[in-house]
């Protein structure tokens, strides 16, 4: 929990910095534990790193992966239904891996459901991989939800997600991990008209 509620507010903190700036104005996410999703003081922690950092709850994005749903869902169900009602983003982290209840998904208000690098492993040498792809984007869509594939490499993976309809993508071929000064040159740069990041 505490390493939880520094991440919580270290997130805040950059966006609060940026904005200063004149950095990126972007949506940061952050990844919520299955311990922090179904803590009742998570909510309460989150409010107030934006208030204290004077933020619009949209530019702060909460990730949760499948097993966390899994223990105690009507909890955290709660406590996501409340985030999303303040405004902040919710995703659903390496969908794909786990064992989701679709029923369940359905109630859930997610503003994401990011595709595990795993699905992209294989991509574009066997078709049925793309065709599941394909499958998985249109339930994401059917939730509501943008999707978003992970662990994009190659080009040809890229034209791949873009064909089965993916939103967005993350991955090497669009950056490598990198710190947040570094970050806000390179999110200028990618945004500049006519420029590659």
């Amino acid at each position: 929990m505490p390493l939880g509620n520094w991440v919580i507010d270290a997130a805040c903190r950059q966006l609060q910095d940026w904005h200063e700036h004149s950095g990126p104005r972007m949506p940061v996410a952050i990844n919520l534990s299955p311990t922090q999703l179904h803590s009742p003081y998570t909510v309460e922690r989150i409010v107030h790193a934006l208030e204290r950092h004077a933020l619009p709850a949209q530019l702060l994005e909460c990730e949760i992966t499948e097993t966390a749903l899994m223990e105690d869902h009507g909890a955290a169900f709660d406590h996501l239904s409340e985030l999303a009602r303040l405004g902040v983003r919710l995703a659903l982290d390496d969908f794909g891996t786990g064992y989701s209840n679709l029923a369940q998904l359905g109630r859930l208000p997610l503003s994401a459901i990011k595709l595990d690098r795993s699905l992209m492993s294989r991509l574009p040498a066997y078709p049925r991989d793309a065709t599941i792809l394909a499958a998985i984007v249109d339930i994401g869509h059917v939730l509501g939800s943008r999707v978003v594939a992970e662990g994009v490499e190659t080009s040809e993976q890229f034209h791949a997600i873009g064909t089965a309809g993916c939103d967005e993508c993350q991955g090497f071929l669009v950056a490598r991990p990198m710190g947040a000064t570094q970050f806000a040159h390179w999110a200028h740069r990618a945004a500049a008209p006519g420029k590659a990041a």
